[in-house]
């Protein structure tokens, strides 16, 4: 706080942004002790940048040429030596003495100025009129300073009111209390500032490339503030704060940016991001400002270990490690037994006992991943014989930890520079690798489509001369759509300009028509007024024909309007038959994206109109290995519109009154996979945390859907193999089955805790005992029932003669087990009750069973290669019914209400009345086999598909009966 003390607040920020630019700066004052505590300050303030630069606190007077040292330094030196530091010229002087902030000039540079310092010898001029360094942006600065003027800084105004304490040390006890609580609020301050400065990168971050497109986020900048990220953003403390987040680093800044994110300001915006689209027509709506500032003020109790006494080395660690064993036990709260674990590791490895130090610092994995020291942990594992090494993570269930032995340094990768071109003809990785890096599109398909087009039949590569000419097309499209004037608001919100024509004739007079995602409309040539052509949904028809004009004939594009019998005519000559497959692709979209409630449709047509146009134009270079074939491949592009002729669009009756919505978990992966398992997470409106679907992916990935929007978040959790469970645990807590369980903090979607007993694939958890315990189940039978509070193991139980758990209920205060073979009911002892046998089918084959459900006194179980479902009495172990399904096989059941919906492996989902077990309706709306079913609330059913479809159906639950 002593730094607010000694300069106002605008003087301040000068200072930090000085810093954030890597200015060389020289720090002056008559006291010593200030100097280091000052800029020690500044340092603190800046991060997660680090200053990796000269950082001299106190110079002495024999080594004052170093302020004349070229690159970049932070120094300070006393106030008798101020006339020869401003002699140097560029330094950025700060006098903490008289709380300003200067830059030197050269003596013939210096301005005449009422602003020149009032003493004639001084060389240099007050920031605020010296273009050195730029200004912040000015929003971070406006919360920034408000904060500031809430809290004041300064102990002695907000002390004035308070009673005196007669003795001394309360009196003192009170100040260093409150000086820490004015120490962790500006901390609080600055690392605010320093999410609303940088957050907006995250989105322009490409993880799999490992990139940062800078053009784009510049695009989104305001004017006012360009100067200031176009300095910062070629920094070397930028560029490792860049490098950081590509690696998805954890700190401070990441876990405050994710906590401040339901506080952000949201927006709208398609599914799909049109890439490769100038920012001048769609403006993103990325926000950066944190509209809401988190209090550091309220009380922090801390719990206090107090060590044995320190005689005899060997005593004291054995003391030190039987007192922590003590407190484990008794420890009843997560994170206080994560310290004492962690302190009794590091007494293990003084007292030289590997195994023991490696078992406690290893199961913080289960408190906090990031806890566990890297370096300490590796090194123990070099002590240790490579086959007790791998014993030791086998039975800790950690299969990710690096390799112990310490690599060669690599050079940092650029990230930010223009992508390179390769200079040789391009294979498909290549082509899919560069498309992807240069914006022109972000679906694989997408682009394997484009491959096809470009590539000769007999050779699996695009010749570098095709690709350069694309590119250039590509890119000469879009400078033509972004040089477009247009009278203002004349595009609607998120409006993306795909195509503009050249000077043309239609109905409507002289001008261009010009081609969006939403619309056609109408430039008048010189006065520029727009007027709308046609709305893309309520096109009828496109006719090509030609019109005989007095010289020869023209090639004129018609267009139909729905409920319109005028046909608007536009003479597009040459660019016709180009005009005509835009403006269908762009349509077919539209339609298919309504039609099958899956509206990231529209964005992937926005690509292959772009794609297309570009494969056009490029085609007329007699060169490229497209040329004479530019028909065909086009079409090999226009998806939408092959997809709308074949009449795939089109879906039954019962399916499009019940579905509601389609998402996709698999945007922009290349490769598509399954949805296994959903979970649905009511909202928190304490603290703005919205509804969210968790999907868990065949690649271990758990993605997060804003249930309210439907908008897939940006974070995600990868865990190590398939994830086959989901539950929640309470409001702050999803827990995810894998190899291992996985606890995310739905807070932050961020998991920073995982259980590793579990020697297999999780396939089940359930909570009990109302939600005090829960009890998980593997593959290979074992079941662990786990205390909530404490994350301590109960009980294990291990089932016998089972090679394959498939999965596990909870129903009738019993655990219900399912394999291929039969179902078995136990207590929660592990006690056998019941077993319902495998069933045999009417030639008396043996019948596999895939999944169950037990309620109302029955249990449901699917077979797996058969379309039957078998209907048990729960008491008596006897078939009550036998439903067969026109189907190869039943992958995933639901009880929802009086009604059981069942998955099959065709993709239709049949929905059966449970009482009386009658067919009640068929929907189908998946490409694979239904893997999910997932309840939200009583609002939605959700359906996830296997990875040829990849895709999560919304479905309304409340529909009417089909006739009979």
């Amino acid at each position: 706080h002593l730094v607010f003390l000694s300069f106002p607040i605008d003087e301040l920020l000068k200072i930090f942004t000085a810093i954030l630019c890597e200015e060389r700066l020289v720090f002056v004052s008559f006291n010593y002790a200030l100097l280091t505590t000052v800029m020690e300050s500044f340092l603190y303030f800046i991060l997660p940048f680090s200053w990796r630069f000269t950082y001299v606190p106190i110079l002495s007077a024999s080594s004052l040429e170093l302020l004349d040292a070229p690159g970049t330094f932070m120094m300070g030196c006393h106030s008798k030596h101020l006339h020869d530091v401003v002699k140097v010229t560029g330094l950025v002087v700060v006098n903490i003495d008289e709380g300003t902030v200067t830059v030197n000039t050269p003596d013939l540079l210096t301005p005449a100025s009422p602003m020149i310092s009032p003493d004639p010898r001084l060389s240099f001029i007050f920031v605020e009129n010296n273009s050195v360094f730029p200004s912040l942006p000015v929003e971070p600065t406006n919360i920034f300073k408000n904060i500031c003027k809430r809290t004041k800084f300064q102990m002695e105004l907000s002390d004035v009111q308070r009673p005196f304490y007669y003795n001394i040390e309360e009196e003192r006890a009170f100040r260093m209390k409150k000086c820490l609580q004015y120490n962790t609020e500006i901390g609080f301050v600055f690392l605010e500032m320093m999410v609303n400065l940088f957050r907006g990168i995250l989105p322009f971050l490409r993880m799999e490339h490992q990139r940062f497109n800078k053009q784009l986020f510049m695009d989104t900048i305001p004017e006012c503030d360009k100067p200031f990220y176009e300095k910062v953003l070629t920094t070397d403390m930028f560029k490792q704060f860049l490098e950081d987040r590509l690696k998805g680093k954890a700190d401070y800044w990441s876990d405050y940016e994710k906590k401040t994110q339901p506080y952000t300001k949201r927006s709208s915006g398609p599914l799909v991001s049109p890439v490769g689209i100038s920012q001048r027509q769609y403006k993103s709506a990325h926000k950066q400002m944190s509209i809401t500032m988190f209090s550091s003020m309220s009380q922090r109790v801390f719990e206090v270990f107090r060590l044995p006494a320190l005689n005899d080395s060997m005593s004291y660690v054995k003391n030190a490690i039987i007192l922590l064993n003590k407190n484990i036990e008794e420890c009843r709260s997560i994170h206080l037994r994560a310290s004492y674990v962690y302190l009794r590791g590091l007494f293990h490895a003084a007292e030289g006992n590997v195994e023991f130090a490696l078992s406690d610092l290893l199961s913080l994995y289960a408190h906090n991943a990031r806890l566990l020291p890297m370096s300490v942990v590796h090194n123990l594992l070099l002590l240790m014989p490579v086959e007790d090494r791998e014993e030791m993570l086998r039975k800790k269930g950690i299969t990710d930890l690096h390799d112990p032995v310490p690599s060669r340094p690599t050079p940092r990768p650029k990230f930010m520079g223009e992508v390179l071109i390769p200079d040789c003809d391009l294979n498909l990785d290549d082509f899919v690798r560069t498309i992807s890096l240069l914006e022109m599109a972000t679906d694989y398909e997408t682009i394997k489509r484009l491959f096809l087009a470009l590539a000769e039949s007999e050779r699996p590569y695009v010749d570098k001369y095709t690709f350069d000419v694309l590119r250039l097309c590509f890119e000469e499209n879009q400078v033509q759509c972004a040089a477009l004037v247009l009278p203002n608001d004349s595009l609607q919100t998120n409006e993306v300009i795909l195509r503009v024509s050249s000077l043309i004739k239609t109905d409507f007079g002289m001008g261009r028509i010009v081609l969006t995602d939403k619309r056609l409309f109408f430039i008048k040539d010189v006065s520029n007024k727009c007027r709308e052509i046609v709305k893309l949904r309520n096109i009828a028809k496109l006719e090509k024909v030609q019109y005989h004009s007095f010289l020869r004939p023209v090639d004129v594009l018609l267009i139909t309007e729905t409920g319109n019998k005028v046909k608007f005519s536009a003479w597009l000559k040459n660019e016709r038959n180009c005009w005509s497959a835009l403006i269908e692709e762009m349509r077919a979209g539209k339609v298919v994206a309504e039609a099958t409630k899956d509206f990231t449709a529209i964005g992937h047509a926005v690509q292959n109109v772009l794609l297309i146009d570009a494969v056009i134009r490029s085609g007329q270079d007699e060169l490229v290995s497209h040329y004479g074939q530019v028909t065909h491949a086009a079409e090999t592009l226009c998806y939408f519109t092959s997809y709308m002729a074949d009449g795939r669009h089109i879906l039954p009756t019962d399916t499009t009154s019940a579905l509601q919505h389609r998402v996709d978990p698999n945007i922009g992966q290349r490769d598509r996979k399954t949805v296994i398992v959903m979970l649905y997470t009511a909202g928190r409106s304490y603290n703005s945390i919205p509804p969210r679907l968790w999907c868990g992916m065949g690649d271990g990935k758990v993605r997060v859907f804003d249930a309210t929007s439907w908008i897939l978040e940006e974070s995600s959790i990868q865990t190590k193999s398939n994830v086959s469970a989901l539950v929640a645990v309470g409001d702050t807590q999803v827990w995810a089955g894998s190899h291992g369980i996985f606890i995310i903090d739905t807070e932050t979607i961020s998991c920073n805790k995982t259980l590793t007993e579990h020697p297999d694939l999780v396939v089940d958890i359930i909570l009990t005992h109302h939600g005090k315990y829960a009890y998980s189940a593997s593959v290979d039978g074992l079941i662990i029932q786990w205390e909530l509070q404490t994350l301590r193991i109960i009980k294990r139980i291990h089932l016998p003669n089972v090679h394959i758990l498939r999965n596990m209920k909870l129903y009738d205060d019993k655990l219900w087990c399912g394999t291929w073979q039969s179902i078995i009911a136990m207590d929660f002892e592990g006690t056998p009750l019941q077993m319902f046998a495998q069933p045999r089918d009417e030639t008396n084959k043996l019948l596999e069973l895939d999944c169950f459900e037990v309620f109302n006194g029955e249990i449901w179980a699917g077979c797996r290669r058969e379309g039957q479902v078998i209907v048990w009495d729960e008491v008596v172990p006897e078939r009550k019914k036998v439903l067969k399904l026109d189907c190869s096989g039943i992958s995933v059941l639901l009880v929802f209400g009086d009604k059981m919906w069942v998955g099959t492996k065709d993709g239709t989902i049949y929905i059966y009345n449970i009482i009386d077990k009658q067919l009640w309706k068929t929907i189908k709306a998946h490409d694979d086999a239904v893997r999910s079913l997932c309840a939200a609330e009583s609002r939605y059913i959700l359906s996830g598909a296997g990875s040829k479809d990849g895709k999560v159906a919304i479905w309304s639950p409340n529909m009417e009966p089909s006739e009979t």
